[in-house]
């Protein structure tokens, strides 16, 4: 067996390539023993869907004169959860009847041991322990690299301002991770097995395994964001399958502090058995300016890609502040007055965030943290601004609206008795506020107000500055008469998060929170900007470190 590399340049549509691998493989192989890897969710969902796709399919098949769709749709859906997965999923599948580690065995580990309730935010947090909490966080990183306790956090990796964000000392660490680490093997202490396995565990107690996985087939997408263990794993279920293919971009290797490889995956795969070259997304200029970014590293391993743009011409622009400068205007008229797509983006740190975020709030505009349900504020809570005027001065409004004024609504609105109110009786249609008054649901003299600011309660521990603010946000996205029905188009998140996406507007945020060494930071760059399918802003409001 010998691994096939697939290497493409941003959006030169490698997760097509992998689709039409897969199609010609279940030609000579069973689905049931042809396994897809990628590294987050989102990935393994858009292969899958793109596998299970009608027209993908028939596309092929007229093609290549082959049977696909009816290969496809004789296998139960669940098949395709389980075979074209996360490594993690793939791993907990594997588990050979270990049990997995869950919120009640958090809970119990927390009464056990209360320094691992230190720096726990709530249920919220149990969800995803190894990101939010900084025991789970640090144990986490260490393993990925490959490291015990004491070698990650004498790493280089680690600068002083990483060692205090993980809030524990390391001796703490250390004390942490041994009763963890007895917990998980004590039915006494743990309630429920001698053999726990977490989300940590899960890769390395596979690799472990003295059985190899009866695979013919195994596809990798973006395997230049391997870890160290999660080589392993790949080496292992490598070991009886007939065809391997890696497919990525070492150009885009931004995860080196996550235990990626760059260097390695770039020697190893400087003279790929396929090479993709056409572009879908970057127009010419932005293609060539990527190109300037990422050439030093291209002359360092000895290595050119052919990288061919789109047709269309692109811009990019320079913003010196989010503030006051030349460009800035157009970019608002083209956040506020486009259908296009934005993603605000930044290495990391909240400075960045905060600016960015600071911009948003300032101008009105309707924004989320992207791959989340993150907003400042939800839709139905600027519907109450906008419509409680009008239904308070007697317009009639559907049962729907009306019960949002209870989210909020306090007790100048509400009668008393009346803020639990479940509506049951009440059919879907138009109300008058008369008639809830006679109801005896609102209060008669609620007739008084005229906005709903004034009758809302406040935000918990929010000051009397950030309520005005708040009011003053919402007031701006009714003045410009925002849609709210339309989906989302204006983002932000860090590099790291968006890696993998495209957006018409790509804003970088150039700055620079802590050191990194100079091939992060170009690689960095890179995969920023070239999610841009029209144009690029790049924010320069430091004379500080920059990307």
């Amino acid at each position: 067996m010998k691994r096939k590399f697939i290497i493409g340049p941003p959006g030169t549509g490698k997760t097509t390539r992998l689709v039409e691998i897969y199609y010609s493989r279940i030609q000579k192989y069973t689905i049931e023993k042809i396994q897809v890897i990628s590294h987050t969710n989102v990935a393994a969902d858009e292969i899958r869907a793109k596998i299970l796709d009608e027209k993908e399919a028939r596309r092929y098949e007229k093609k290549y004169n082959v049977v696909v769709w009816d290969k496809i749709t004789i296998k139960n859906k669940k098949l395709f959860e389980r075979t074209v997965s996360t490594i993690h999923r793939y791993c907990k599948n594997n588990l050979f009847n270990a049990q997995v580690f869950d919120e009640a065995t958090y809970m119990e580990l927390c009464r056990r041991k209360v320094m691992f309730q230190r720096y726990y935010n709530g249920p919220k947090d149990l969800k995803s322990l190894n990101k939010k909490h900084p025991f789970f966080r640090f144990l986490g990183f260490a393993k990925d690299n490959g490291f015990t306790l004491a070698e990650y956090w004498n790493s280089p990796r680690l600068t002083n301002e990483d060692r205090a964000d993980y809030k524990y000392t390391l001796s703490q660490l250390e004390e942490l991770n041994i009763y963890y680490q007895d917990f998980k093997k004590d039915i006494k202490l743990n309630g429920k097995s001698s053999y726990l396995k977490d989300f940590i565990d899960m890769i390395e107690h596979f690799y472990e395994a003295p059985k190899d996985p009866d695979l013919d087939v195994l596809i990798v997408d973006e395997a230049q964001d391997s870890s160290v263990p999660q080589r392993k794993a790949l080496d292992k279920m490598e070991k009886k399958a007939q065809e391997v293919y890696w497919a990525g971009d070492p150009d885009q290797a931004i995860f080196a502090f996550a235990g990626a490889d760059p260097d390695y995956f770039s020697r190893i795969s400087i003279n790929p058995d396929e090479e993709l070259e056409q572009g879908h997304r970057c127009p010419k200029r932005i293609n060539q300016y990527c190109k300037s970014i990422i050439e030093p590293i291209w002359k360092h391993y000895g290595y050119r890609r052919t990288w061919i743009p789109t047709n269309e011409e692109g811009e990019i622009y320079r913003l010196e502040n989010l503030n006051q400068c030349p460009q800035l205007s157009l970019l608002l008229d083209r956040l506020k007055n486009t259908d296009e797509s934005f993603i605000f983006t930044y290495r990391g740190g909240n400075g960045p965030r905060d600016t960015i975020l600071a911009f948003f709030k300032r101008h009105g505009i309707r924004y989320g943290r992207y791959g989340t349900d993150i907003v400042f504020v939800k839709n139905w809570e600027i519907s109450c601004h906008r419509n409680f005027p009008h239904w308070i001065g007697g317009k009639p409004l559907h049962l729907t609206e009306i019960k949002d004024f209870w989210k909020k609504g306090g007790s100048k609105l509400i009668a008393h008795g009346k803020g639990e109110f479940d509506f049951k009786g009440y059919v879907k249609r138009d109300y008058t506020v008369d008639e809830f008054i006679q109801d005896g649901l609102i209060k008669p003299e609620a007739k008084q107000y005229t906005k709903y600011e004034d009758i809302k309660l406040k935000e918990a521990g929010a000051t009397q500055l950030e309520t005005f603010k708040r009011t003053e946000y919402i007031n701006q996205i009714i003045k410009d008469n925002v849609d709210l029905k339309k989906d989302l188009r204006i983002f932000y998140e860090n590099i790291h998060s968006i890696k993998g996406t495209e957006f018409d507007n790509v804003i970088l945020d150039e700055s620079l929170p802590r050191w990194e060494d100079r091939f992060t930071r170009i690689r960095l760059r890179y995969v920023a900007c070239s999610r841009a399918k029209k144009t690029l802003w790049l924010l320069r409001r430091t004379t500080e470190r920059i990307l």
